[in-house]
């Protein structure tokens, strides 16, 4: 919802300050833009090359599928009736 309401402002208010600070409204776009990339960089979880549960464990601190297996070659229906 909040980002609906800024695209809403954003839209609405874009004209106005084009027209009151003419080129410069772009620098302000163009600075926001690289605070907003720079608070990704340095606050944002790495998830690359991670399984599923790995990002779940890595979020919520706990694995909520105990029974997937990982794994190549793992035979799936042998595990299953051990289990």
């Amino acid at each position: 919802m909040p980002c609906y309401a800024f695209r809403f402002v954003n839209q609405y208010t874009t004209p106005i300050a084009i027209d009151k600070i003419g080129w410069r409204y772009y620098a302000i776009n163009a600075a926001w833009d690289v605070v907003i990339c720079m608070i990704i960089w340095f606050f944002f979880v790495e998830t690359r090359n991670l399984a599923l549960e790995e990002v779940d464990e890595l979020f919520d601190g706990k694995i909520h599928a105990d029974n997937v297996f990982i794994g190549r070659g793992d035979d799936v229906q042998t595990k299953l009736e051990g289990a």
